[in-house]
């Protein structure tokens, strides 16, 4: 298989092409394509061996069985106006060009996934003009260039698993408009060129798995723009210049190199612009910051991110809006040592962390004794920690906390004694708390409160006095906290719910006589002993509901049930029962805007007369009712209804 040979000749205003799956192909010649062409995309071409070949000797050299994009004699002595070139999954290609000037002025590179490349250009050079390099899974390869020209425009340069590069091309330094590099995965990479990186321009410099590189370029203090550094799995790096880093950083990310303590003695306080601090690796930290090594964080610092393994593994971060502690599986040479750790023990000067994140910390017992030291706080995020007992010894959280989550905590048994009267919280997620009984005092109080989920969390017996606040909460979910008694007082006071969600409550048998807010548009009901009683309140007093859904009504056999008495609210335009397992008919509905109706693990229903069914019923989706006959017809004989049934096997 070939390309037309008068792709050239027809095409003299041909801007962008993209050759795609031509197994045939082994050369492309420049006589090939229209000097016109701007963009030029290749993949996967499995036998393509070199792009941009000129020379007649070269076309001579091959036989004549090898297949080739053949052309007429055209002068063209480049492509004149080539700025983009993207080659992937060419797993025969050795090299893109033999001659620079081919590509003169080409300003785009993207290479990726060719595993037989060598060379980028057999002459060594890069194009002068050339702005974005970007070369991705080429294990092979050697050679960028030889050296940068002093005069190019590259703008970012991304070398990623290359397993084969030892160097980096010459005169780096030179590169005036270099703002970004990355170097990640290239374990054979020895050394940086003399002189170091561009002191002009550059705003991130990035390397990460490159395990045989000795040293960081020279001259990192002087790299005066330079605002993001991240040092991450380079174990052969074990020292740094006397003169340190830039002051410059506003973001230092060090994982699992040996420089750390270099970086400590040299002094991370002089960073004094950091914004965002992430360290992984301190294997034998007990507390962070270190008091015994004399650590000092940057009094600048806005976020932390700290997170320990019981195999003696911790991380700590921080960022610039946010601190997060994020987990990294690291199980190796767990050797039974779980020592004690504790965040903020003492006054560190974190005075502007506002975002704080803990994850699988398992020896964490406590974040601070003193809540002063989070004195800005306002989101903190805390999960898989199985021995935390408490979020704050002094009993007290921030008042500036907006928002607050706790994620997997079994010994967890104190949030906090009560929230202040003018906190900011906004959001609370208390989840899979096993040891907790009570939520903190005043929560009535907490004026700004939108959201609050309280999910499986089986020791909680109650709600403090007083309720929920009325002002602003919009969400209230309950599940699964199987000791709970009742819902919070006054529930029918909060005139702002929208959404109410109980599932699994199974204690709670009993509901003020006042019932539920008015306010409410969504409700769902799962497994709670109080059915009987909302029955009886009046369903149909929720003026405003529009989605309704119930599940695990174990014992009726029909739908509304005619006996209790229920009605529901005319209102509802998304009606989803759940879980009956006797439900064998459906009772007439006068349910004039119902157009979503939802029947799910309800295998005795046997009856589906369309008189049940409203005419406004848009969408009928049923799963597990195998048992109905000739449902089908009766929705499809509605004339009223939008013609749409859907029957799925619920456990697909």
């Amino acid at each position: 298989m070939s390309l037309p040979e008068r792709l050239q000749r027809e095409n003299a205003y041909l801007q962008h092409l993209r050759i795609g799956g031509c197994h045939s192909i082994a050369f492309i010649f420049k006589n090939q394509l229209p000097s016109s062409l701007k963009r030029l995309e290749v993949k996967n071409c499995e036998k393509l061996q070199y792009l941009f070949h000129d020379g007649e000797a070269t076309r001579a050299s091959l036989p004549s069985s090898s297949p080739t994009m053949h052309s007429e004699s055209i002068s063209n002595s480049s492509l004149s106006f080539l700025e983009h070139l993207y080659v992937s999954q060419c797993s025969s290609l050795t090299c893109l060009s033999s001659r620079v000037e081919l590509l003169a002025v080409l300003k785009h590179i993207e290479i990726s996934g060719c595993p037989k490349l060598v060379a980028l250009l057999s002459s060594g050079q890069l194009p002068e003009t050339l702005q974005h390099l970007n070369v991705v899974d080429c294990p092979k390869l050697v050679s960028i260039a030889e050296s940068f020209h002093s005069k190019m425009s590259l703008e970012y340069i991304k070398i990623w698993r290359c397993k084969k590069l030892k160097l980096i091309p010459g005169n780096l330094n030179s590169l005036s408009c270099l703002r970004d590099i990355y170097l990640w995965d290239c374990p054979s990479l020895v050394s940086f060129p003399e002189g170091g990186l561009p002191d002009t321009n550059l705003k991130l410099f990035s390397i990460d798995k490159c395990r045989q590189l000795k040293a960081l370029p020279q001259h990192m203090h002087r790299l005066n723009f330079l605002r993001e550094l991240e040092l991450r799995q380079c174990p052969s790096i074990t020292s740094i210049e006397e003169e340190g880093l830039p002051t410059s950083l506003a973001s230092l990310s060090i994982a699992d190199v040996s420089i750390y303590r270099p970086l400590i003695e040299w002094g991370l306080h002089k960073l004094t612009s950091l914004k965002t601090l992430e360290i992984r690796g301190c294997v034998y930290a007990e507390s962070f910051p270190q008091e015994e090594t004399g650590m000092e964080a940057p009094d600048q610092t806005l976020k932390c991110n700290l997170s320990t393994m019981k195999s003696q593994w911790a991380a700590y971060r921080t960022q610039a809006s946010l601190a997060r502690v994020s987990p990294k599986n690291n199980e190796e040479d767990a050797a039974g040592y779980d020592p004690p750790l504790y965040l903020f023990d003492y006054n560190t000067g974190q005075s502007f962390l506002e975002h704080l994140q803990v994850s699988e910390c398992p020896s964490l017992t406590c974040l601070s004794s003193r809540v002063e030291l989070l004195a800005v706080l306002k989101h903190h995020n805390v999960s898989e920690r199985p021995k935390l007992v408490t979020l704050s010894s002094s009993g007290q959280l921030p008042q500036t906390l907006q928002h607050l989550k706790v994620f997997n905590c079994p010994k967890l048994e104190l949030i906090a004694e009560s929230f202040h009267s003018n906190m900011s919280l906004e959001y609370i997620m208390i989840w899979r708390c096993e040891e907790l009984k009570l939520l903190p005092g005043n929560l009535n109080s907490l004026s700004c409160l939108r959201d609050i989920c309280i999910w499986d969390c089986p020791s909680l017996i109650s709600f403090p006095e007083g309720g929920l606040p009325h002002t602003n909460l919009r969400f209230f979910s309950l599940d699964k906290c199987r000791e709970l008694k009742a819902l919070p007082e006054h529930m029918h006071k909060l005139n702002s719910l929208e959404e109410l969600k109980l599932g699994e409550c199974a204690s709670i048998t009993s509901m003020e006589k006042e019932g539920l807010p008015t306010s409410l548009t969504s409700l769902s009901i799962a497994d709670l002993g109080f059915y009987r009683p909302l029955i009886e309140w009046g369903l149909h007093k929720l003026t405003s509901l529009k989605t309704l859904e119930i599940k695990g009504c174990v014992y009726a056999e029909s739908f509304p049930q005619d006996y209790t008495g229920l009605v529901l609210p005319t209102s509802l335009t998304r009606l989803t029962i759940i879980g009956f397992p006797r439900l064998k008919y459906l009772s007439s509905m006068d349910l004039q805007n119902l157009e979503y109706l939802s029947i799910i693990d309800c295998p005795a229903l046997t009856s589906l007369p369309e008189s049940s069914l409203p005419p406004s019923l848009v969408q009928l989706l049923m799963a597990d009712s195998s048992k109905i006959e000739g449902g089908k017809n009766k929705v499809d004989d509605s004339k009223k209804s939008e013609e749409c049934w859907e029957r799925f096997d619920g456990k697909k």
